[in-house]
């Protein structure tokens, strides 16, 4: 596995390019679980196909 990304800011606009790698034969997950200031839950975001 990758490391998580983190301690990462972003403005309103911005994107932090990053490669996704399917690990041991698994695919790339089709869900990223995310989590910022003001938020302690981590929140799902879909990952669009390519």
């Amino acid at each position: 596995m990758m490391d998580n990304i983190v301690n990462l800011t972003l403005q309103a606009g911005d994107a932090k390019p990053f490669t996704m790698l399917g690990a041991a034969g698994h695919p790339i997950p089709s869900t990223l679980w995310l989590t910022w200031d003001g938020q302690s839950e981590e929140v799902p975001v879909a990952v669009p196909g390519l």
